[in-house]
């Protein structure tokens, strides 16, 4: 079975749907996020933008149990700390 099969076999239908299009709307709004981090003026906000995103992706997977995604959205986030804690 797929990641799809799975989460629909082990989770309300809602739950899944809502989660596949916040998912969706945040990676569609990350590129900008990223063209922003070259910006002095956006850096601050895109970078705690992105933050936010990883932080949310993380406590959704973890919720589902995707641990694939879980595992990355962890690595990321722990990555965009310490570019936070170091650009200060």
């Amino acid at each position: 079975m797929g990641i799809r099969s799975d989460l629909d076999s082990n989770f309300d239908y809602e739950i899944v749907d809502e989660f596949l299009d916040h998912y969706s709307i945040m990676v569609d709004c990350m590129e900008v996020m990223i063209i922003d981090l070259s910006k002095p003026n956006m850096f601050e906000q895109s970078i705690n933008e992105l933050f936010r995103v990883f932080h949310n992706i993380k406590s959704a997977s973890g919720f589902l149990k995707i641990e694939p995604m879980t595992k990355l959205s962890t690595f990321v986030e722990d990555a965009l700390e310490q570019v936070r804690t170091n650009h200060k």
